[in-house]
């Protein structure tokens, strides 16, 4: 009788405790894209993209992106592949972030991003996952693109 008061008290200590240090974990004023999952036709196109905080509320927590990774099919499934960023600050503060047909532009004021996708000339549709630092977990957000279209008609005579 005596351990099992134990093992409850010590079980109820340490349930605590997790409750506790869960509690410090708020993401609720983390940046967050809405929409998170862009998706473009072969053409390309533009999207604008609204970052707000995390809980639906005015944006406070500054962010950044720091990497974009291009998906690609492989024999083992999907693997990542890190691509050459460039980044720009314009003259009016926005900043710009170009990686293969891919074009980001920030706003000053980090509330949105607009989206470009040059037209995709490739046969295999085109993905990329854009990753972004602020507050605990910063975040993703993924941009897909129809591939090109490989069907030719012949006109009948």
């Amino acid at each position: 009788m005596m351990k099992t008061k134990k093992i409850i008290g010590l079980l109820a200590v340490i349930l605590s405790a997790g409750a506790l240090f869960s509690a410090c974990d708020d993401i609720s004023k983390d940046p967050t894209p809405y929409p998170s999952i862009l998706s473009f036709p072969a053409q390309g196109g533009e999207q604008k993209v609204i970052v707000r905080s995390y809980d639906g509320s005015e944006l406070v927590t500054k962010w950044e992106i720091y990497r974009i990774i291009r998906s690609e099919p492989s024999e083992k499934g999907i693997k990542g592949v890190d691509i050459k960023c460039v980044f720009d600050t314009l003259s009016d503060g926005r900043i710009r972030v170009k990686a293969e047909s891919l074009t980001l532009t920030c706003a000053a004021d980090q509330k949105s991003i607009v989206v470009e996708m040059s037209p995709n000339t490739n046969s295999k549709k085109l993905s990329y996952v854009i990753k972004a630092s602020g507050g605990m977990e910063g975040f993703d957000m993924i941009c897909n693109q129809s591939p090109k279209d490989t069907l030719t008609t012949t006109p009948k005579k």
